[in-house]
């Protein structure tokens, strides 16, 4: 629980920092709601690619009970 937890904050994290350059109102809004640190939306770092986060064994089971789930 604690780890899916920790997954979504990043992934909502990264995606307002994705969509602030569109929607920069709102994503400052939210970010300062769910963030409380003193750093603006504006200034955090950009999403970089992480190789920590490929998961081929785990896409590759996945896509298995994908085929046996469409029969």
């Amino acid at each position: 629980r604690i780890t899916a937890q920790k997954v979504l904050n990043k992934v909502l994290g990264d995606i307002l920092k994705l969509l602030h350059p569109i929607m920069p109102f709102i994503t400052e809004k939210i970010y300062d709601e769910l963030y409380t640190n003193d750093e603006s939306i504006m200034i955090s770092a950009w999403p970089t690619y992480c190789e920590e986060y490929e998961f081929e064994k785990e896409e590759y089971h996945l896509e298995e009970i994908k085929k046996y789930n469409s029969n």
